[in-house]
C-alpha cells in the first residue's frame, strides 16, 4: 500500500511581502541538499488579498500541512482570517521561536527575528561540520549573522537595507530625491557622483556594500579558527553576492527552506496556531 505524503504549504509572513512556497517530497533528507520548493507565490504586505486560488491549484486535491512564521503581524492577521478553512486544516504556527531545529546562543532567544533563524536553519545544511557561517540577507533590514561551527546561532548585526537608506535620505530632507533600489540591479554606481543622484546612488549603494564587507571582516577576526562560510539570501543579496564576489553562495529561498526543514523535524506533534 502506497501512502500518499501531503504537500507541505509554508507562508512566511514579512514587513515587505508574504511568500509562499509549496514542497513536495518534503520528508526526504538529502545530506547537504535543501529541500526543493516547488512553487513561491508572493504578495506585497499592501495587498488587501492573498493567491488562495493559485495555490489551490498548484497543490490539487490533497490538503496541504501548513507552517506560518511572520514579522508583521498585521498582515498575519488579516492571513488566518482569509484563511481558506472550508477546503484546509488549519495552520500550524511557529511562535517565539519555540520549536526550531537550532540552538540559540542569543541573549534574549525568543526576541530574535524568525525570519533570521529560519535562515540559519537552511544554511546549516549547507555548511560543513566544523565551520562557522556568516549570513548576510539583505531585504528591508539587512543582517549580518554568526552561525557557530557547532551550527549554533550566535547572534549578529542589522542595518538598514538599501531601500530604507533611500527613503530615509528621501523623507527627512528637503530636497534629496528618492532612489529606486531596483536601479541598482541594472548599474553599478560610480564612486564619485558629479550630481546629486549620482551621488546617492553612490552612498547607498557602495555605503551598503562596504558595511556588509566591513562586518564580514570583524566578525571573522573576533572569532579567529576555520574561516567562516559566507552564504547570502534577500531581495537584494544578489547585487552583495556580485559585489563580494559570492555569485554561487546566494540563495533565494533560504527562509522558506528553513521552514520546511523545520515542519519536518516537527514530524507529527501538533503546534499552536497562534502564540
Amino acid at each position: 500500500m502506497v501512502t500518499t505524503v501531503a504537500p507541505l504549504l509554508v507562508v512566511d509572513v514579512g514587513n515587505s511581502r508574504t511568500k509562499f512556497g509549496v514542497f513536495r517530497d518534503w520528508l526526504t533528507v538529502t545530506p547537504g541538499v535543501l529541500p526543493t520548493c516547488e512553487r513561491v507565490l508572493v504578495a506585497a504586505a499592501e495587498d488587501e488579498s492573498f493567491p488562495w486560488l493559485e495555490l489551490q491549484e498548484v497543490l490539487g486535491e490533497t490538503p496541504p500541512v501548513s507552517l506560518l512564521a511572520a514579522v508583521n503581524p498585521p498582515v498575519l492577521e488579516r492571513l488566518l482570517d482569509s484563511w481558506p478553512r472550508s477546503t484546509w486544516p488549519e495552520p500550524r504556527f511557529l511562535a517565539n521561536n519555540v520549536g526550531l531545529p537550532i540552538v540559540n546562543q542569543t541573549l534574549y532567544p525568543d526576541r530574535v527575528g524568525t525570519d533570521r533563524l529560519l535562515k540559519a536553519v537552511a544554511s546549516n545544511v549547507l555548511r560543513p561540520e566544523g565551520q562557522p557561517l556568516i549570513l548576510i540577507d539583505s531585504g528591508t533590514a539587512t543582517t549580518v549573522d554568526w552561525v557557530t561551527s557547532e551550527g549554533a546561532f550566535a547572534g549578529g548585526a542589522i542595518l538598514p537595507g538599501l531601500a530604507l537608506s533611500s527613503r530615509a535620505l528621501h523623507d527627512h530632507t528637503a530636497q534629496l530625491p528618492w532612489i529606486a533600489p531596483e536601479s541598482f540591479q541594472q548599474i553599478q554606481p560610480v564612486a564619485v557622483g558629479t550630481e546629486t543622484q549620482a551621488a546617492l546612488q553612490s552612498g547607498i549603494y557602495w555605503g551598503h556594500i562596504g558595511a556588509v564587507r566591513e562586518l564580514i571582516q570583524r566578525m571573522t577576526a573576533e572569532h579567529p579558527g576555520e574561516t567562516p562560510l559566507v552564504l547570502i539570501t534577500g531581495g537584494a543579496g544578489e547585487i552583495v553576492a556580485r559585489e563580494l564576489g559570492l555569485a554561487d553562495s546566494y540563495y533565494r529561498d533560504l527562509t522558506l527552506q528553513g521552514l520546511a526543514i523545520t515542519a519536518r523535524s516537527w514530524k507529527s506533534p501538533e503546534k499552536p496556531r497562534l502564540p
